[in-house]
């Protein structure tokens, strides 16, 4: 009867084992589609954005004013089918780990191109975009190309999101001083200003958590809470840090800011 008995809890403990790991199977799987459903968002959206913006003004837009609409269409369309290959090249891999792709890089230029990306669907909104770069040569960097385009999207959409129109959001790029174990290294500093809803004081390190949104954000607009932890994850696996500020005590909005380490390597000619 004892081995009986202890057989029984054996089964039980089995069955709660296998229970728990497709339990966290699901959840897993379940992150995984939130994340893609995030990320398919943005580009999509721009590509609307200017469809739209060319379909409302076809009758008075001059030449070249269209060729900057269709080019920023096929930019979008391009994005969109890039994260659609990741897509199918994470589910036919085995590995657990993101794949990065460092390169040696002008970070001013890369910003620039999401700037015009942005532009459309800021326009559209009634928001006004600046872009403010203090260092007048290039910001050499080494860094995924993808993956920081990644974190930039996802950071100007929600400033995008939750600002109203007649405000404005500004992407500033600047030096900066990154701590590390052996003393403080050089860094570029990136902010994306806003004047939105903003966070509250007491959600401003926890709301890069995966699945946390902040209590102003809980509209059923703000999407599963996973922007800013994939951004907190890509940032820190470049070195850097990434947080979250109140846009000062006069105004409403937010400040996220990240660092990513500043490269020694010079400029090319021409850079």
């Amino acid at each position: 009867m004892e081995t009986c008995s202890q057989l029984e809890k054996q089964v039980k403990k089995l069955k709660l084992y296998n229970g728990n790991e497709g339990r966290i199977v699901n959840e897993a799987k379940n992150e995984f589609l939130a994340n893609m459903s995030h990320e398919l968002r943005t580009p999509m959206h721009s590509i609307l954005s200017f469809a739209r913006l060319g379909l409302k003004r076809k009758d008075s837009l001059t030449p070249e004013k269209q060729a900057f609409y269709f080019n920023m269409i096929m930019t979008s369309g391009q994005q969109l089918l890039e994260l659609l290959n990741d897509l199918l090249e994470l589910s036919t891999s085995e590995s657990k780990y993101v794949k990065y792709h460092f390169e040696w890089s002008d970070l001013g230029e890369d910003l620039g191109k999401i700037v015009l990306e942005f532009q459309g669907l800021m326009e559209e909104k009634g928001i006004r975009f600046i872009y403010v770069q203090k260092e007048e040569t290039c910001i050499m960097a080494r860094y995924d190309k993808t993956k920081i385009r990644q974190v930039m999207r996802n950071l100007l959409s929600n400033a995008l999101k939750f600002t109203d129109p007649g405000k404005k959001v500004i992407l500033q790029v600047e030096k900066g001083r990154l701590d590390q174990l052996h003393g403080e290294k050089q860094a570029w500093k990136i902010s994306i200003i806003d004047q939105g809803i903003g966070i509250e004081e007491s959600e401003l390190e926890c709301v890069f958590e995966k699945f946390m949104q902040g209590s102003k954000t809980r509209t059923g607009a703000g999407g599963k809470g996973l922007g800013l932890a994939i951004c907190k994850q890509i940032v820190e696996d470049h070195g850097g840090v990434i947080w979250a500020e109140k846009n000062g005590p006069e105004t409403s909005g937010a400040v996220i800011s990240f660092l990513l380490p500043a490269g020694e390597k010079e400029c090319r000619p021409g850079s």
